[in-house]
């Protein structure tokens, strides 16, 4: 069973709280809109047990996109920094403090790790949103703002996520991502989820990687095949083939009606030809789908000629 522990718990009292967890040092981020599609408050219920991958990608593959908890890893080099208080001081050297100091964190991910232009390019289209953050730590332990007195951890507040990069020679060595956490944010709030043995350890989570798709070869009416490419979008002129899809993975609907897949040859590397139930027909709509474990590719179409 997942248990949540009040590690910035405080009263008047100086003592050490009983809570023995301390929040370590960031492996993984999770953004999320503040608010859902519907305008609901975001935020991850924890009460489901087992919390199981299931349950993660009830939030990690949720749709619409603003449902969706965006998972970021290969974090390095995390600095959490508070920034001094402003104050005034009085003619009689008696200060007064106006407000707290906001949090920079700045972390880093390096080449070794996927810092490419692509996904500099994909921390930029972050920068517009309304954001709030989820940091799983290098314990598993995922730290959030607790929602009432639920197992429910919403994102921590957060200003404008910014980017930045290291160039080498031209290329991109390490991706730089900052955000600030605001003056106005009750650290008293946060709360940490640890899971428990039978849950999905969140040191285990990948991010979704996107595939592309397209088809090698226009086909014709009466045709009983097609012939699909699919990659990866990269920083490489083109897209990194993706292989050893099998039928499994495809969907293939004519006009919105399933035309089964009845076996798949990949002829080069990322490249097959998909052999269906019945042949294709003038004016249709063929379309392909693509269900792949912690990758998303948009369906591709044609109209048969």
């Amino acid at each position: 069973m997942a248990k949540f522990c009040e590690c910035t718990a405080g009263g008047e009292n100086l003592g050490q709280s009983v809570c023995d967890a301390i929040l370590a040092s960031a492996n993984k981020m999770l953004f999320k809109e503040k608010l859902n599609a519907d305008g609901t408050k975001a935020g991850i219920d924890f009460s489901t047990s087992p919390f199981d991958l299931t349950a993660w990608n009830t939030y990690l593959q949720a749709t619409p996109m603003k449902n969706r908890y965006l998972l970021g890893d290969g974090v390095d080099d995390y600095s959490f920094e508070m920034n001094e208080r402003e104050a005034v001081e009085t003619a009689n050297a008696v200060s007064y403090k106006v407000r707290d100091g906001h949090i920079d964190v700045t972390y880093n991910i390096f080449g070794t790790k996927g810092a490419s232009t692509k996904l500099f390019q994909k921390y930029k289209a972050l920068e517009c949103l309304d954001l709030g953050i989820n940091i799983i730590d290098d314990k598993g332990q995922v730290a959030g703002v607790e929602d009432g007195d639920n197992l429910r951890l919403i994102p921590i507040d957060s200003m404008q996520v910014r980017y930045g990069a290291q160039l080498n020679s031209g290329q991109i060595a390490h991706v730089i991502v900052t955000f600030r956490i605001p003056h106005t944010f009750d650290f008293g709030t946060v709360r940490l989820y640890q899971a428990g043995t039978a849950d999905y350890n969140p040191l285990d989570l990948r991010p979704i990687v996107d595939l592309e798709g397209e088809f090698a070869s226009t086909p014709a009416n009466t045709d009983t095949t097609l012939d699909v490419k699919i990659g990866i979008p990269s920083s490489k002129f083109g897209f990194d083939p993706y292989t050893g899809l099998a039928v499994a993975n495809f969907t293939v609907t004519a006009d919105g009606s399933p035309n089964a897949v009845t076996a798949v040859n990949e002829t080069a590397d990322g490249e097959y030809t998909l052999t269906l139930t019945s042949a294709v027909n003038t004016g249709e709509v063929i379309a392909v789908a693509l269900d792949v474990t912690n990758y998303e590719m948009a369906p591709f179409s044609v109209t048969i000629a």
